[in-house]
């Protein structure tokens, strides 16, 4: 898969690969559950990013993402605050990247590490 022309700029911007990127999201994401409670915060944060990826994807700008996580409970609000608060970051650090560029960026880095993932267990599984 090619990556788009936008997130290659912000992954130049910050000087990292979208492997990097999606491994990060993945760990904040991760951090943010164990910290309010879920003793299992690998799985749920897998689990909430492969469920609201397509969401994450629709949001213009962090109102929008505010306005996701109201709407949610539990877990996946615990991992759209997180995304969020990524999100914010990023926004601060580039302030002169638009946050469409951010937001695709960090949902093609997390898809792809999820997909990664997914194949690795799958090889051993089945190989």
């Amino acid at each position: 898969m090619n990556t788009p022309k936008n997130v290659k700029h912000v992954l130049k911007k910050l000087n990292k690969s979208y492997s990097e990127i999606g491994q990060e999201c993945i760990s904040e994401v991760e951090k943010s559950l164990r910290g309010n409670g879920y003793t299992d915060a690998k799985l749920w944060a897998k689990t909430a990013l492969q469920a609201l990826i397509g969401e994450l994807g629709g949001v213009e700008d962090e109102f929008g993402l505010e306005q996701i996580a109201m709407q949610l409970d539990g877990f996946e609000r615990d991992a759209v605050e997180a995304f969020y608060e990524i999100f914010t970051d990023l926004q601060d650090e580039l302030h002169d990247v638009h946050p469409v560029d951010i937001r695709d960026t960090l949902v093609y880095s997390i898809m792809n590490a999820l997909d990664k993932e997914d194949q690795k267990k799958y090889k051993g599984l089945y190989n």
